[in-house]
C-alpha cells in the first residue's frame, strides 16, 4: 500500500511528488522487492540501474577496440579506471533512491553513500580535464541559499574547475533572476587565502553559456574573452546586481529579514502546495516551517 505525500515525514518528500510513497519501518526485502513495481522513486532507481548497465557496454567495447589497435595498455586501465567510478556513482545513486524513506537513519546512511559516489567519480575522472562544465546558479554571496536549493554559487563552481585543474571551466544552469547576464565578476572563495592578482586569473579561463550556444573547442579562448563585453553590454543590469551584493555584504542578517527567500525555501523543503495542505489534517501534518526557520 503506497502512501501520500501527507503521510510520511517530509524530509521524504520532493517537490511536486504528491503520492507514490513506500510505508516506512519495513523489512530490507520490502524494498529489494519494490524495484519491481511501481512507486515515486521506480524511474530514479533503474535511470541509474540502466545507466550502469550501458556505461558497461560502452566502456568494454573501447577497451576491446583499443586492444584491437594495440595502443597502449594505459588507455585501457584509464577507461577501467573511469568506469569503475563512473559505476560507484551510478549504483550508489541507486541505492539511495531505494532505500532512503525506510528510516531516518537509512535516508542519512543512504544519501551519505550517494554524495560518497558522486566524490568518488570525480575522483577518478576529474582531474587534468580539457573542459568542465558545471551548473552555476546563484551568484557569489548566495552560498546559504544555494545550500537550502541544492546548488552551487559560481564562486563555488569556478573553485571545483580550479581544484580539477580544468583548462576551461563552462557555468550554466543559472537562476532566473540572472534574465540577461548571470553576475560573475568579483567572484570569490571566502575558503581560499590567495592574492588580487591569482583571483583575477581565476576568470581567465571560465566562459559563461546562453541557450542554444555553439562553438567548437578550439573557441573556448576567445569565449572566455568575451564575459567583460557580456557586461559592458548589460551594464545596467550587472550595475543592479552589484548594488544588491552590497547590500547583502552591510546587512548580516540579510537572509532572515527577507521573507520572499525564507516563503520559497519554506515551500521547497514542505515539497507541499497549497492544495494539498488543506487536505492534511493537523495531527499527521509536520510543522517544517519550524524546522526551515531553526537553520536561519
Amino acid at each position: 500500500m503506497l502512501l501520500r505525500a501527507v503521510d510520511v515525514f517530509d524530509i521524504y518528500v520532493e517537490p511536486f511528488i504528491y503520492s507514490g510513497f513506500r510505508p516506512p519501518n519495513q523489512p530490507y526485502s520490502y524494498y529489494y522487492r519494490s524495484l519491481f513495481s511501481l512507486h515515486n522513486e521506480t524511474l530514479s532507481v533503474w535511470i541509474h540501474l540502466f545507466g550502469t548497465i550501458i556505461l558497461i557496454t560502452q566502456i568494454f567495447s573501447q577497451i576491446l577496440q583499443v586492444s584491437v589497435n594495440s595502443y597502449s595498455t594505459i588507455q585501457c586501465i584509464y577507461l577501467c579506471y573511469n568506469c569503475i567510478g563512473a559505476c560507484m556513482m551510478l549504483l550508489c545513486s541507486a541505492q539511495a533512491h531505494l532505500f532512503h524513506s525506510r528510516t531516518l537513519a537509512d535516508h542519512l546512511r543512504s544519501f551519505y553513500l550517494d554524495y560518497f559516489g558522486i566524490s568518488f567519480y570525480g575522483f577518478t575522472s576529474g582531474q587534468n580535464v580539457d573542459v568542465l562544465i558545471h551548473e552555476a546558479t546563484f551568484e557569489t554571496g548566495l552560498e546559504i541559499y544555494a545550500s537550502q536549493m541544492r546548488h552551487c554559487t559560481m564562486a563555488q563552481a569556478i573553485d571545483v574547475g580550479r581544484r580539477m585543474n580544468a583548462k576551461y571551466t563552462i557555468l550554466w544552469h543559472f537562476s532566473q533572476r540572472y534574465a540577461k547576464i548571470p553576475f560573475l565578476s568579483e567572484a570569490k572563495n571566502d575558503d581560499q587565502s590567495e592574492t588580487d592578482k591569482k583571483q583575477e586569473q581565476q576568470l581567465d579561463n571560465v566562459c559563461i553559456s546562453f541557450d542554444f550556444m555553439r562553438f567548437h573547442l578550439s573557441d573556448l579562448p576567445r569565449a572566455c574573452e568575451l564575459v567583460p563585453i557580456f557586461e559592458s553590454m548589460f551594464y545596467e543590469e550587472w550595475l543592479n546586481m552589484k548594488r544588491k551584493q552590497t547590500r547583502r555584504e552591510q546587512e548580516p542578517d540579510y537572509f532572515t529579514k527577507n521573507t520572499r527567500m525564507i516563503e520559497s525555501k519554506r515551500k521547497f523543503m514542505s515539497g507541499k502546495t497549497s492544495a494539498s495542505s488543506k487536505n492534511a489534517t493537523p495531527s499527521k501534518t509536520t510543522n517544517s516551517c519550524d524546522i526551515a526557520s531553526s537553520h536561519q
